[in-house]
């Protein structure tokens, strides 16, 4: 509960008014709910006592007036509760997405995608945005009733108040026994919901593979065991649930049953007063919600307790990339790229690249050929710091790349991925991407040079046609070009292309990179392809081999080293002769 507390007060001190105010206010709700038991008393020992009209009806004013204190103070109390409920949802989700999104993508390959979204809908929502405020301090009002209370029913008669508060010992005892048990279960029924919602998602992402191999009844089978699973343990938690609740209210109802015992036979002997023993018996009546809202907030501690570890555990990813504490400025006009003994390894063993050394000048085309798995695409990861080099350094304009801000380092790239990425939203929002600097004019000529603009003449709304989730209505050229459109909108100095005109036809893609000469000679640009005519136009190509730069050179003393580049040429030669045969 330390935990959960500590974690929470990050978001409440955000809010201290509406705070100040729910916690003014349940102190207050309890005073006054404190005050009219008492009042019954004094009228009912004043009607035993032979009342006149005039006292009745003063105190009965008295009585009314506290009613509408209490409901204009719990109206007041319960607002700003479901207020702040709202506000730290939005706090909670917004803070994990603002910190999940500056992770690496090491992080993305420890959690799945349903088990992220479950964290931060499930978790949040349904578990920690009640809890968070409403739960925590429903709970304090009732403490604070529950204090007052006791107070002044220990005004009345001690005796019978500590005989009334028998029961609590054995409640606390109950709780003890069963915590750990709940805060397992509820941590259950989160993985389960995790499990399902994986999936759930697997299965509609890989919808057009399953149906390729006729697997829909398979994956009916793994959604069920899935569905299954979550329910079981649902079950599991509801009944543990269920007999803490249920114990934690019937064994309350001991204290009103010693106190109509004990009291009604000290008023029988003459020791208490009918005014006591109503007050006593209202009082009772008083504490069983109060009572029953510490009982939840118990469990529901547990749950949101259970919830708030799954958040905390994915806070506790550290960020791999980091910002430096004092960026250093370099000149951006033309973009120079050194890579200085620069080895990579994505587990700590095996190197996915051994300490890689060469230049790029400013306006060159790199060209990065290799076997698959060689070295290649970690390269274009390195270089807008999606990953640090395990050793070595990489300088951008003589400057460590280290020691420049992430925002002016990756405002000068464009970067087009093999696969790629399309959100569901028209084609001219994913080119502009919420980079507001972009102008429609920019748009339009980065289709030019991206040798969209045929396909765009061809939609009825042009730029305004929806693409649909991850671009399913447009077809695989498109959608790559697109994504080059994308990377050349922001005017990038350094262009990062990892295999991205694969789904391009020989013209269109001669067409693209003429285009691209003309209209930005100082941009350098870093090419994954294995296509020899793209390649072959390089001003320099990096041939690489188990992550080691093995040769090096442009096109014609590659071919007359006679070695692995030649014979990758050789290769890609028969294939596309084989492919137009």
């Amino acid at each position: 509960m330390r935990e959960l507390a500590k974690w929470l007060w990050k978001f409440w001190r955000l809010h201290p008014k509406p705070l100040a105010v729910i916690i003014g206010f349940s102190f207050l709700n309890g005073a006054i709910h404190a005050t009219y038991p008492y009042l019954l008393k004094f009228i009912f020992d004043g009607i035993e006592q032979g009342f006149t009209l005039d006292g009745l009806l003063k105190y009965i004013v008295i009585f009314f007036g506290i009613g509408v204190g209490i409901y204009l103070v719990y109206a007041t109390m319960q607002g700003t509760r479901a207020y702040m409920n709202m506000r730290l949802e939005f706090r909670f989700r917004q803070h994990m997405f603002e910190y999940i999104s500056k992770l690496s993508p090491s992080f993305f390959n420890r959690y799945t995608t349903g088990d992220i979204v479950t964290r931060l809908t499930d978790d949040i929502t349904e578990k920690l945005a009640w809890f968070s405020c409403s739960g925590i301090f429903r709970t304090l009002e009732a403490m604070l009733i529950v204090l007052f209370g006791i107070a002044a029913m220990l005004t009345l008669n001690v005796k019978l108040t500590l005989i009334a508060i028998g029961p609590l010992p054995l409640l606390v005892y109950i709780f003890i026994k069963v915590s750990t048990l709940l805060h397992q279960r509820f941590d259950n029924v989160q993985k389960a919901i995790s499990h399902l919602n994986n999936v759930m998602e697997s299965c509609f992402s890989g919808i057009k593979v399953i149906k390729a191999y006729n697997r829909e009844s398979d994956q009916e089978r793994t959604f069920y065991d899935a569905v299954d699973d979550r329910k079981r343990k649902e079950i599991k938690a509801v009944r543990s649930y269920a007999i803490m609740e249920s114990l934690w209210g019937n064994v309350w109802q001991l204290g009103i049953g010693l106190i109509l015992l004990v009291g009604g036979y000290m008023v029988i002997d003459g020791n208490m007063t009918i005014g006591d023993i109503v007050a006593f018996d209202t009082y009772m009546l008083m504490l069983i919600f109060p009572m029953f809202d510490i009982g939840q907030f118990l469990v529901h501690g547990r749950r949101g307790s259970v919830s708030v570890d799954r958040l905390r555990e994915m806070e506790n990813f550290e960020p791999e990339i980091t910002e430096p504490e004092s960026p250093k400025p370099f000149g951006n006009d033309g973009v120079e790229v050194e890579f200085r003994n620069v080895s990579y390894s994505y587990d700590g063993s095996v190197r996915a690249l051994d300490e890689v050394n060469f230049t790029a000048k400013p306006g060159e085309m790199i060209a990065l050929v290799g076997p698959v798995g060689s070295g290649k695409s970690t390269i274009l990861n390195l270089i807008p710091r999606l990953f640090d080099p395990t050793e070595g350094e990489i300088l951008i304009n003589g400057v460590k790349l280290r020691e420049i801000s992430l925002e002016s380092l990756r405002r000068l790239i464009g970067y087009v991925p093999q696969e790629p990425l399309l959100f569901s939203d028209t084609i001219e929002r994913n080119i502009i991407f919420h980079r507001d600097w972009i102008e429609p004019d920019s748009v339009k000529e980065a289709g030019d040079i991206s040798q969209l603009t045929s396909d765009i003449s061809e939609f009825r709304t042009g730029y305004d046609t929806l693409v649909g989730a991850r671009g399913v209505n447009l077809s695989g050229g498109q959608k790559q070009r697109v994504s080059l459109a994308r990377a050349l909108a922001g005017e990038p100095r350094l262009l990062l292309l990892d295999d991205c005109t694969a789904s391009l036809d020989a013209v269109t893609e001669q067409q693209l990179w003429d285009r691209l000469r003309t209209m930005a000679p100082k941009t350098t640009c870093f090419l994954v392809s294995h296509r020899t005519h793209t390649v072959k136009h390089a001003d320099q190509i990096l041939v690489f081999d188990q992550g080691s730069i093995v040769e090096r050179g442009n096109h014609e003393a590659l071919i007359a080293e006679k070695g692995l580049y030649k014979r990758l040429y050789e290769k890609q030669l028969l294939a596309e002769s084989v492919g137009v045969a």
